[in-house]
């Protein structure tokens, strides 16, 4: 399940950060490392009384390298429950 630190809506700017979740040792390579990144929220949900739940994001800026691990590039878009990267993912607002 996705962490997120308060509600957010379509447009604004979150921080993320991916950690690759495995039952076996890591390979000491980039796309296993910790990826941060600035992403824009591109679609919210409800989910009861909770609203403003991140449900797709377009990835804007690749904090931790230039390129970032493969599996994240500039560009890319990640929507729940289709990526299935989305539930590992930690959302922090960045407030402008």
């Amino acid at each position: 399940m996705a962490r997120q630190d308060e509600p957010c809506e379509v447009g604004e700017q979150v921080e993320v950060s991916w950690t690759p979740i495995t039952m076996f040792p890591i390979e000491d390579k980039s796309e296993n490392k910790e990826t941060k990144f600035i992403a824009e929220v591109i679609k919210v949900r409800s989910d009861g009384d909770r609203t403003g739940i991140i449900a797709a994001i377009e990835i804007k800026e690749m904090l931790d390298t230039p390129d970032g691990p493969e599996h994240f590039k500039v560009g890319d878009r990640h929507q729940h429950p289709e990526s299935t990267k989305f539930k590992d993912f930690t959302f922090k607002k960045i407030n402008e």
